[in-house]
């Protein structure tokens, strides 16, 4: 191990260091010292934000412009495109003077392998089954069973998902 004497040698060390790192990677680090819990082998891209709290699951990646609120638990293998929303506060009614009352806050989870387009919105309390593909420019306001495809304003199920396999395509 190297010992460094001077302040010009930490410059230089820190430096060296940096340049070894990707941005993404470098990115992720920050997120991780944050509070942010983010699996080794998940991406996410610089610009992104995540609040304290965020859990992203293996193999996931969450695009450039995603805003992600705390309370949110994102499983493996799970795709986010960008500028994506999911929001985990809300607030109550509150009186005519000020309508925005006291903040709740309900968890979002997104179930393992499943797919966002651009420009997902979520709301508070939802849970999106596995496999589910959420077209672009869908708000999700309520629970998604597993396998579907949901889009719309709100987002309602289009149709399923199916494996499609080689032992499907000899039936």
């Amino acid at each position: 191990m190297k010992i460094i004497h001077c302040a010009r040698e930490v410059k230089h060390f820190i430096f060296t260091c940096r340049k070894r790192l990707s941005p993404s990677a470098r990115y992720s680090r920050r997120l991780r010292i944050r509070g942010v819990r983010l699996s080794k082998t998940a991406f996410v891209a610089p610009g992104s934000l995540l609040e304290r709290g965020v859990v992203v699951g293996d193999r996931s990646w969450v695009n450039y412009g995603a805003f992600i609120e705390r309370g949110t638990t994102i499983g493996n293998g799970v795709a986010i495109g960008p500028n994506a929303t999911i929001c985990t506060a809300t607030h109550e009614f509150g009186p005519e003077d000020a309508r925005a009352g006291h903040t709740t806050k309900l968890p979002v989870t997104i179930e393992d392998g499943c797919w966002f387009g651009a420009c997902v919105t979520v709301l508070p309390g939802v849970t999106i089954g596995r496999g589910c593909v959420i077209a672009a420019g869908a708000l999700v306001r309520q629970d998604c069973e597993p396998n579907g495809l949901y889009a719309g304003v709100p987002a309602r199920r289009v149709r399923d998902c199916l494996l499609y396999t080689s032992d499907a395509a000899d039936e």
